[in-house]
């Protein structure tokens, strides 16, 4: 299985919100460095970690009033790099299943405009994953913390903190047969990484390894780094998501220009 999460163009969604969430209190214009001084003094949307969380935090108390908020960045997007590479991945039969953390269409659509791909498999409610068949040939989509188009999904912190429990069976029994390719998750969520681990502890996991990516110039979190090391498995620093997937398709496909 592969796990992977891109989310929604970050940088502009926090930005939105800082503004819009400063508008709201009363206060008149102000530049771009004066509102992240302000942000500082207040003591919000300091910590890079869970600065998404936080944010959307700002934006409403249910996941419905974030729903909307998110459509504005989710609804017209178009699949991008990293989306395309991972429908050319499963067209090849390279990989079958993934589970993500994200809640936009962006990976089922690329899976779908890809002629050589089947229809896609996708689950982001629990009945959906009870349903899902490790020997189905087509792609197999979990979205963990479920898809925006719905209201209950799961994006703060105190959301992402659990897992339903269809969900945590299918992601037990998937990596009770195979490995783990990690792309563009950092673990800042507490139900996934919870799990890993006690599976980790369980000694049944991970039959082909975790490998697990990250940005070059950025150490994984300590908390990853200790799951990684339990398990064998390897971090793999990298450039970034799309440029490192684009690699593996080309040598996976044979192409001589590879880097």
């Amino acid at each position: 299985p592969l796990a992977t999460t891109d989310l929604p163009d970050l940088p502009s969604l926090v930005s939105c919100v800082r503004h819009g969430y400063y508008k709201s209190l009363g206060h008149g214009p102000i530049s771009d460095p004066e509102l992240l001084s302000w942000y500082k003094d207040q003591r919000l949307l300091q910590n890079g970690d869970s600065l998404y969380s936080d944010a959307l935090n700002l934006i409403g108390d249910t996941p419905r009033q974030r729903r909307d908020f998110l459509s504005r960045f989710l609804e017209g997007a178009k699949p991008g790099p990293t989306h395309r590479a991972i429908a050319n991945l499963a067209a090849g039969g390279f990989i079958t299943t993934i589970f993500t953390t994200n809640f936009d269409c962006l990976i089922e659509q690329a899976i779908r405009e890809n002629p050589k791909c089947r229809a896609p498999k996708v689950a982001a409610h629990e009945d959906e994953a009870r349903d899902v068949l490790m020997n189905d040939e087509s792609p197999k989509l979990l979205k963990l913390h479920g898809d925006y188009l719905f209201s209950d999904i799961k994006n703060t912190a105190r959301e992402t903190a659990r897992l339903k429990k269809n969900m945590k069976d299918k992601l037990r029994h998937f990596l009770a047969e195979a490995g783990l390719v990690v792309i563009g998750y950092s673990g800042s969520d507490g139900s996934v990484m919870r799990l890993l681990e006690l599976m980790a502890r369980d000694g049944r996991y991970f039959p082909y390894g975790i490998y697990w990516a990250h940005i070059a110039d950025r150490k994984p979190s300590p908390r990853v780094q200790s799951f990684v090391a339990e398990v064998e498995g390897r971090l793999l620093p990298v450039e970034g998501a799309d440029s490192y997937l684009e690699q593996v398709v080309n040598r996976l496909e044979g192409n001589p220009h590879a880097s």
